[in-house]
């Protein structure tokens, strides 16, 4: 049970030994006594929000019945969040892809949309890669 709570310590841990919100040289230790609350505002907070490193990820799925294994399921719809790396592949959840028919990525400011596909996914570590399927509109969807 004291097992759950121990991502939530290391969480709120993480930020105060990264100097992520201490004003400090970087490379040295963060300071804890400054008395005020170091929360990002400006620069640091605006670079946040118009960051076009995560998108969105809408997928429609449907899965196999389990009581009738050559058919299918009504289809349904997902929606997530994903981490665009280099070589612009996103990084997803796999559990987001499982039984995908059709998976889309948007951009959260415009809702522009580009079709994806699965690259590569690994269930036993909920990870996934996706690729844009159309590289025509890929240069506008990532400029």
């Amino acid at each position: 049970m004291k097992m759950r709570f121990l991502p939530l310590l290391f969480l709120a841990w993480l930020p105060l030994t990264t100097g992520l919100y201490s004003q400090d040289e970087p490379g040295s230790e963060p300071s804890l006594d400054s008395g005020e609350e170091d929360i990002p505002t400006g620069p640091i907070r605006q670079q946040v929000i118009q960051s076009n490193a995560i998108v969105k990820v809408n997928v429609t799925s449907q899965a196999y019945s389990p009581r009738i294994p050559w058919q299918k399921q009504q289809s349904g719809s997902r929606r997530g969040l994903g981490v665009v790396m280099e070589g612009r592949k996103v990084l997803v959840t796999g559990q987001i892809v499982a039984d995908a028919t059709y998976i889309e990525l948007e951009l959260p400011g415009s809702g522009q949309k580009l079709p994806a596909k699965v690259d590569v996914v690994d269930y036993e570590a909920n990870l996934a890669l996706l690729t844009p399927a159309a590289p025509a509109k890929e240069d506008d969807f990532f400029a």
